[in-house]
């Protein structure tokens, strides 16, 4: 997820905002686009739930809890930068996954 969004978190915000919106047509391009992998994913999250790798919790939470802090780095690594934050992304996600 994080290398197809590499440079493109201008993209990111405004999908996001389309999606809060839930205007019929982005509601209806939204449940195409996700249709395909996301089941697969949740399904991976249950897995590993069931396998005692995760906490037992609705897979869509876990889910939204594994993208939103990525998401939020994403959107916000252009300031962190200007601070002085310059860890590759992959770490940061490896980091945040371990969180």
């Amino acid at each position: 997820m994080t290398a197809a969004m590499a440079g493109r978190t201008g993209l990111l915000l405004r999908i996001v905002v389309e999606m809060v919106k839930g205007e019929p047509d982005t509601a209806e391009g939204l449940s195409r686009s996700m249709g395909r992998g996301l089941p697969d994913l949740i399904r991976y999250l249950a897995e590993q739930m069931a396998a005692k790798r995760l906490r037992k919790m609705h897979p869509v939470l876990a889910f939204q809890l594994l993208a939103g802090p990525i998401v939020a780095h994403l959107l916000t690594r252009r300031l962190a930068m200007l601070i002085g934050f310059d860890q590759p992304v992959d770490k940061v996600v490896d980091q945040i996954v371990e969180a």
